[in-house]
């Protein structure tokens, strides 16, 4: 991959749209710290591989909506330019469109999509997962200053993690666990397997038992069957019988069914004949006590020849006289009592004037002989009043007397009526019972033979229950037996599928078992020797090539360089071993630069199979002295590689590079200004 150029709009420090131009060679952006150098290197990530681990909001810059990058670079003569970009959505930032342009013609893809195309493109044999930056480019072309120290100074263990994906080998590592899972697997099925087979003859033998009964039941189904079908056909015969039998009685039935009814009719006459004799003999006895009291009530005189009105109006006359005389008593009274106090007091009460008590003592005698004459008059009038009350209750209770006997003589016409009915219609009753006395003989002696025919046809229906009830019981015992045979069958069924299941489970652990030995002894140890192999001779290959550059960079024989197994650097002085931290800047520099160039190298020939055409260098001489600085442009020359990006603050190295670009950041924004380094040359 040739890179070409490379635009960034509203990118961290680059404030609107910054461009800039790619060409073979080496390149060099050169500028102060944090003057946004490095921005154009994770532009350039971002535009190939997406955001990966980064945030967006990382790289857009601070208060803008919206920002892009677009990269345009050449792989196998064929240019392509791609575009992404990102947007502001509240708090957050995310990837917005995005395109890959080919041949002219513009493609809108998913960030994740042009993901996958990049890596189709550049032959990156790895995953397309957009969380993740792109292993083979952090390591084979751009490894930044920070992640190569974590892979300098890192474990062991995640050092290995991480030199596996670089080159592309962690399938080997994937390979021997799944293998060993899988094995593992193999174990826990087979001893399933065992599990479920343990009591395979105990099923073979209840299914051999299970089928032989099978045969018993069959043969005892067929016997009990020709019994149900024998018993059947008895029913059907006696059956046949019983309505021969049925059929004569219905024929003579026809008699017997008039018995009940002359029974009923002779019932009702008796009856209605017993209740004409009593009817006639209660009417009999009615009309003797009626007579009775006819002749009474005929002896009965009148007790007054006045009428009901003529005594009622001499009740009231005698009222009224009486009503008169009280009134007159207690007024002669009332005078008398005033007489005797006038007598006392010698006085008048009103005028107080004095009477003569001559004069006075006759008018109170006068009055004494009034009252008694009214007092006798009122006890008259109290007589006559009694005897007047006396004689209209007596004409009351005459006058009720007489329509009594009114009644009476009305009623003595109806019973004597119906006592002459009654009596004319019991002989009438006693023929026609007479009649049906004869009817009913008659008919008994018609129905004579339908004892005789009952007794057969009880005797016929006996027959019959206690043969269906046979037959009940040979159907019950029927049915029994085919659901235990069904039983049976269904269990062998059962049986036949759990044997099979069962031999089968031995079979396949048969299976397990050789294809877990083949996994174990042979499969894993091979895979982990292939490995084992392979990183021998990426480290041997890795260690020729850290220890080439340390020499170019390092002119001092008494300090060497080399890797251990597990790709972790060594630094002997003087035979001695020394710690990374111990060395000075330059030192630590140029381990690290050696050790990333081989990283870069044998990364390359791994996982592209290809010299590198494009490296990627930020911060290379950090530290160095201006020998040092002399000795990497020697490195550069030995690289031989078509397109070199270097990021430095050093402008000692304005002298190595083809084209270098200056990035000055003023009032937070950072511009690209070309430097024409040719003139310093000459």
């Amino acid at each position: 991959m040739i890179l070409k150029s490379i635009t960034l709009e509203n990118i961290r420090s680059y404030h609107g749209s910054t461009r800039v131009d790619f060409q073979t060679g080496t390149t060099l952006f050169e500028g102060d710290v944090a003057s946004g150098k490095s921005t154009v290197l994770s532009a350039i990530e971002f535009a190939l591989f997406g955001l990966g681990d980064l945030s967006g909001s990382f790289l857009l810059r601070n208060g803008e909506a919206s920002g892009s990058v677009s990269l345009t670079f050449e792989v196998d003569g064929m240019e392509y330019t791609i575009h992404r970009s990102l947007a502001r959505r509240g708090e957050n930032v995310r990837s917005g469109d995005s395109y890959l342009e080919e041949h002219g013609e513009r493609e809108k893809l998913a960030a994740s999509e042009i993901k996958e195309r990049i890596l189709q493109l550049l032959r990156f044999n790895e995953p397309a997962n957009p969380r993740a930056q792109s292993v083979i480019y952090r390591f084979a072309i751009f490894t930044p200053q920070e992640a190569m120290r974590d892979v300098i100074e890192r474990d062991p263990g995640t050092r290995l993690e991480t030199l596996r994906k670089a080159y592309g080998i962690e399938q080997y590592k994937t390979a021997s666990q799944n293998t060993k899972a899988v094995s593992n697997g193999f174990r826990l099925r087979i001893e399933r397997l065992a599990g479920m087979a343990h009591d395979l003859d105990r099923d073979r033998s209840e299914l051999a038992a299970t089928r032989d009964r099978i045969e018993l039941l069959r043969v005892e189904l067929a016997e009990v069957k020709g019994r149900k079908e024998s018993i059947g056909r008895d029913i059907e015969k006696k059956k046949d019988a019983l309505k021969e039998l049925q059929r004569r009685w219905a024929d003579i039935g026809k008699a017997q069914e008039t018995i009940p009814l002359i029974t009923r009719q002779l019932r009702e006459k008796e009856d209605r004949r017993k209740a004409a004799v009593r009817e006639g003999e209660a009417a009999e006895r009615r009309i003797v006590a009626i007579l009775k009291e006819v002749i009474r009530l005929e002896g009965i005189a009148r007790p007054t020849e006045k009428s009901e009105p003529d005594l009622k109006k001499e009740s009231a006359r005698v009222e009224a006289e009486i009503i008169e005389a009280r009134d007159r008593v207690s007024k002669i009274s009332e005078r008398l009592e005033n007489f005797g106090q006038i007598l006392e007091k010698g006085v008048c009460p009103i005028c107080e004037r004095p009477y003569e008590a001559e004069k006075l003592g006759e008018r109170k005698s006068h009055l004494e002989g009034e009252l008694a004459l009214m007092e006798r008059k009122l006890s008259g009038l109290t007589s006559e009043k009694t005897s007047l009350a006396a004689i209209q209750e007596s004409l009351a209770k005459y006058l009720q007397d007489e329509k009594e006997l009114m009644a009476y003589r009305d009623n003595l016409s109806d019973w004597r009526e119906r006592a002459r009915t009654e009596a004319e219609r019991v002989p009438v009753l006693e023929t026609e019972i007479a009649e049906l006395n004869e009817e009913l003989r008659e008919a008994n002696m018609a129905t004579e033979p339908l004892r005789k025919l009952r007794a057969e046809i009880d005797r016929s229906e006996l027959e019959i229950e206690a043969i269906q009830k046979r037959f009940s019981d040979e159907a019950k015992s029927l049915g029994g037996i085919e659901k235990e045979l069904q039983t049976s069958l269904t269990d062998v069924e059962r049986l036949s599928k759990q044997v099979g299941e069962k031999e089968g489970a031995v079979r396949l652990q048969g299976t397990l078992e050789e294809d877990r030995s083949w996994l174990t002894d042979y499969l894993a140890p091979a895979i982990d020797a292939i490995e084992e192999q392979y990183f021998a001779d990426r480290n041997r290959r890795f260690n020729e090539q850290f220890q080439r550059w340390f020499q170019i960079l390092v002119d001092d024989p008494d300090l060497k360089v080399r890797v251990k197994e597990d790709f972790s650097p060594v630094i002997e002085r003087e035979g001695y071993e020394q710690y990374y931290g111990q060395l000075s800047g330059g030192e630590r520099t140029s381990v690290a630069l050696a050790y990333r160039l081989a990283l870069n190298i044998t990364v390359q020939e791994t996982a592209l199979g290809q010299e590198p055409n494009l490296l990627i260098l930020d911060e290379p001489t950090d530290g160095f002295s201006k020998e040092q600085l002399g000795k990497f442009g020697d490195i550069l020359t030995e690289l031989n590689c078509p397109q070199v990006i270097l990021v430095s603050h050093e402008r000692e190295l304005e002298n190595l590079a083809d084209r270098v670009y200056r990035i000055e950041k003023v009032n937070g924004e950072s511009t690209v200004s070309v430097v024409e380094t040719y003139q310093k040359r000459l």
